[in-house]
């Protein structure tokens, strides 16, 4: 996506030049005991070539147990209950 972005746009990318939509989540199939994906959340800087690992984000940790069923991370169970 290109960060930091000096014109401010993120033109190459979903961002749109602002903090609540320039986000990555990496999501993996868990080695933990009792856990069936790992998830991690980080927020890209607008102005520097970094991203913070440690903060997090509803509308994405939402979004994880249903992205494990569609890339076949995880098997529907009948309680639909996914360890994250």
């Amino acid at each position: 996506m290109g960060s930091p972005d000096p014109s401010g746009m993120q033109l190459n990318g979903v961002g749109g030049g602002i903090s609540s939509t320039s986000k990555v989540a990496v999501i993996k199939k868990s080695t933990y005991q009792g856990v069936d994906v790992d998830y991690l959340f980080g927020q890209v800087s607008l102005t520097e070539a970094k991203i913070a690992w440690d903060g997090s984000c509803g509308n994405l940790a939402a979004a994880v147990g249903l992205y494990a069923l569609d890339a076949n991370l995880v098997r529907p169970n009948p309680e639909c209950v996914i360890p994250i």
